[in-house]
């Protein structure tokens, strides 16, 4: 099971977020985490795990718009995994720190996002797994690859994602973690942002993208 947390500084000019992400379903000034296992006193119990990513991990949020598209960061975000038999993740949880999320572009498309995502009463985007499996077609490269199914709640308001995740090995022999996932604002009661008196808008389909290497 893999518990996945994740905050990250996304810019915004619509009121989306979470990657996720996001995930997911996110982006990239990460702060490298302590790694905690906990074994249970059962032998072959799942065991749980704080994970710990490298500097060069990200989570992102991409949007359009009328005039361009956009990204927001979510550099600060922690993730917990629990794995079954063989190292396989059996649930994952993730927590977003909906307040570090930032365009790195302009403080109005940062102010929309906040307003948007009601950061005064929800300062944080979650997602917990209900479910993984593997999937027959890895979603990124021929690596293992699975789909999560899992809550996402985002702005105050909970709905059902499903998260394809491929995890591989690098040069380094570092675990990289890649997937994606695609919403509407609208499916969390969040109207897309608008600025200049309308002539600007937002589209309301966002997804967020992660690739988290481990320490």
């Amino acid at each position: 099971m893999i518990s996945i947390s994740i905050f990250s500084h996304v810019h915004v000019a619509a009121r989306p977020f979470a990657a996720v992400v996001i995930l997911v379903c996110a982006c990239c000034a990460f702060g490298v985490q302590r790694a905690v296992a906990q074994d249970t006193a059962r032998p072959g119990a799942p065991a749980e795990q704080e994970l710990v990513f490298a500097d060069s991990s990200f989570i992102v949020v991409e949007g359009t718009s009328n005039r361009s598209d956009w990204t927001v960061h979510a550099p600060e975000f922690t993730a917990s995994v629990r794995t079954a038999e063989a190292g396989q993740p059996a649930s994952v949880t993730l927590t977003v720190d909906a307040l570090a999320m930032e365009s790195r572009k302009s403080t109005i498309m940062d102010r929309l996002m906040r307003n948007s995502l009601n950061t005064d009463a929800h300062d944080t985007i979650t997602f917990a797994s209900t479910g993984i499996t593997h999937s027959d077609t890895p979603a990124y490269s021929d690596t293992p690859a699975y789909m999560v199914s899992g809550e996402l709640e985002l702005a105050g308001m909970k709905q059902p994602v499903t998260v394809p995740v491929t995890r591989s090995m690098n040069e380094t022999g570092q675990v990289v973690w890649v997937g994606h996932v695609a919403f509407r604002m609208t499916d969390f009661g969040i109207q897309p942002p608008t600025a200049m008196f309308g002539a600007l808008h937002t589209g309301d389909e966002v997804t967020v993208r992660f690739r988290l290497v481990e320490e």
